[in-house]
């Protein structure tokens, strides 16, 4: 219980020695808007919050001690001021309009070089149409303008963002919007000393001057009215001039770009041919899209010439990938090859013969109780993607080998097509086969679709 109350006792001490330490190092103080702020002895600061212990603590401590509360600008302390806020939006604004005039320059240097290009393609051409060349040239022209309208909007981008990032934490004067610094107590003195000294001067008497009569020609009478219709012109579209004698600000400065880029907007919009770059890239056509239509493949012809053994004209077009088929439930097994490949060719003998050949590699060394033999006269079906649907006649039988080194058991077989069956697969994409193994049919996806179509153009190839 003693030691209950001696505990007791030395936490009531030190919150009694600790209160004064915390009034002394913090204070509170008004900003310009009346509202209470609480500054740190590193100099940042915060609002008042009423439901802050430590806050409350202070401020009982202030009117203990009759202490007043100093009116104090946030801009002293290290606190995110309102000011500080609109200067970093400020700031971003002008990042932001650095990064726009640039991506204008580089578009506007972009086409004049196309537009140069170009120009430079007609003058080599003998053939070339003169209004032709003249409407690139005239085009080129504007184009240089353009570019020239982007660099200055991208220069004067540039310095308003370092005049912001020279003058950064500066207070802003609210009517000129123009950022000043605050001035030291030298400048001030000396400002003081040349306005006493302009006051000790003595005041001239102005004289007043005769004016001369001035003599007006007819013609400079007309070319004072052309100017001024002009400028009333300009006036109507938002365009205004400066004259050279009154001194260039940077408000003026970007006032001209704005003209320039009016004006060059106002141009754009009378010549239609503007940006001929743009007639560089051709216009969209569906057949000449390689997605609706690829490019033809490269074929070859594997045999073109007598069989010895018939004695008759043959064509064998080089075999190429007809479809490949790997079971899901073996993907896992099969890491590099396919469990079936097939490949496929079309020979022609002189005849009217057409034939079909087929040759099966699958990945196993179990093919013969898993596929069996293809007898002679069975059967593989061909759907097209239209529906329609082909049977072709096996013309050997064919019980396959088996290579030990690549661990692969091969078919090769032999379908014959005849002139109502050529018709239909000269012309259709290949859906799906349907292939009559001794042991059972299985259907087989065929991705090649344009297979029988790149066959007959290339036996047809001369």
């Amino acid at each position: 219980m003693q030691f209950r109350k001696i505990f007791h006792f030395l936490t009531l001490c030190s919150l009694i020695l600790i209160c004064p330490q915390i009034s002394d190092a913090q204070r509170i103080a008004k900003n310009k808007n009346g509202e209470r702020i609480v500054i740190f002895p590193n100099g940042s600061w915060e609002y008042f919050d009423s439901g802050n212990t430590t806050h409350n603590t202070i401020l009982k401590n202030y009117i203990n001690n009759n202490q007043k509360e100093e009116i104090i600008d946030e801009q002293t302390a290290k606190g995110v001021s309102a000011e500080i806020l609109k200067y970093e939006k400020k700031l971003d604004l002008a990042q932001e309009e650095l990064d726009y005039t640039m991506d204008k320059e580089s578009d506007a240097k972009y086409s004049k070089e196309i537009l140069e290009e170009e120009l430079a393609q007609l003058k080599s051409d003998k053939k070339t149409d003169t209004k032709k060349y003249k409407a690139v040239e005239g085009q080129l022209y504007m184009a240089v303008k353009m570019e020239k309208a982007a660099r200055k909007d991208r220069k004067s981008a540039s310095r308003k963002l370092k005049r912001l990032q020279k003058n950064k934490g500066i207070k802003t004067d609210s009517k000129t919007k123009v950022v000043k610094a605050p001035k030291t107590k030298k400048q001030k003195t000396q400002k003081e000393s040349v306005s006493k000294k302009k006051n000790s001067k003595t005041k001239v008497a102005k004289v007043k001057t005769p004016k001369k009569k001035t003599t007006v020609n007819k013609k400079s009478q007309s070319q004072v009215e052309v100017a001024k219709t002009t400028t009333n012109q300009e006036s109507k579209k938002g365009i205004t001039k400066y004259s050279g004698s009154k001194k260039r600000t940077p408000e003026d400065e970007a006032e001209t770009t704005m003209v320039d880029t009016q004006r060059s907007a106002i141009t754009y919009q009378e010549d239609a041919t503007f940006y001929a770059a743009s007639k560089r890239f051709k216009q969209y056509r569906m057949e000449e899209d390689v997605m609706y239509n690829p490019p033809m493949k490269d074929c070859n012809l594997a045999f073109d010439g007598v069989d010895k053994f018939l004695g008759k004209k043959r064509k064998d077009v080089e075999r190429e990938v007809f479809f490949i088929h790997t079971d899901e439930e073996m993907k896992q097994y099969m890491l590099e090859d396919d469990y079936i490949t097939c490949e496929g060719s079309i020979t022609q003998i002189t005849g009217g013969v057409l034939l079909l050949n087929l040759f099966y590699s699958i990945t196993t060394t179990d093919a013969k109780r898993a596929f069996g033999r293809v007898g002679k006269g069975s059967l593989i079906s061909i759907k097209m993607i239209d529906g329609t649907k082909v049977s072709l006649v096996n013309n050997k039988s064919e019980s396959g080998s088996f290579d030990p080194l690549t661990r692969k058991h091969t078919y090769t077989l032999q379908y014959l097509i005849n002139s109502g069956q050529e018709k239909i697969l000269r012309k259709g994409e290949v859906d799906l086969v349907r292939m009559i193994w001794e042991t059972g049919y299985e259907d087989y996806e065929v991705h090649n679709l344009d297979f029988f179509i790149d066959q007959f153009r290339c036996l047809n190839k001369k």
